[in-house]
């Protein structure tokens, strides 16, 4: 569909059963895919934030995997731009479930504990890269 159809039939697909929820389904895969916007290289690319997640990973002394980050070979589901690299989550971070420490008890939280994000922390960010939540927790 070409672009000035595509705005043409907007309000047709808008008011059509369901039609809000493909919108939506199709701005997501766009985004998914680096087609919403021209790729800037002022921005970085995948590679080089892979190597530095290696590289915060060694200088922390924390045990690095046998691989780089995002060395594996990952399938993707469909083509990215160039400057993009299909990762496993797992493999920038660890992903743990469990409930949120109890607030009142200030052992749980460290300023320079084990970096934490929350939704809140998530909630209006702006930024290309977040690191640390409003604030880390400890090993209790």
């Amino acid at each position: 569909m070409k672009l000035e159809t595509f705005f043409e039939k907007f309000d047709l697909l808008a008011e059509a059963p369901g039609g809000v929820g493909k919108l939506r389904e199709l701005v997501l895969e766009l985004a998914m895919r680096g087609k919403l916007c021209p790729q800037q290289t002022a921005d970085g690319d995948a590679a080089h934030l892979l190597a530095a997640i290696t590289a915060a990973r060694r200088s922390d002394g924390k045990a690095a995997s046998s691989e780089d980050v995002g060395s594996s070979t990952v399938d993707g589901w469909y083509e990215i731009p160039s400057s993009w690299r299909w990762v496993r989550l797992g493999d920038l971070g660890r992903i743990v479930g469990g409930g949120t420490p109890r607030s009142d008890n200030p052992s749980y939280f460290s300023e320079d504990g084990i970096p934490w994000l929350t939704p809140a922390d998530l909630n209006g960010f702006k930024g290309k890269r977040i690191l640390r939540g409003r604030r880390g927790i400890t090993e209790l």
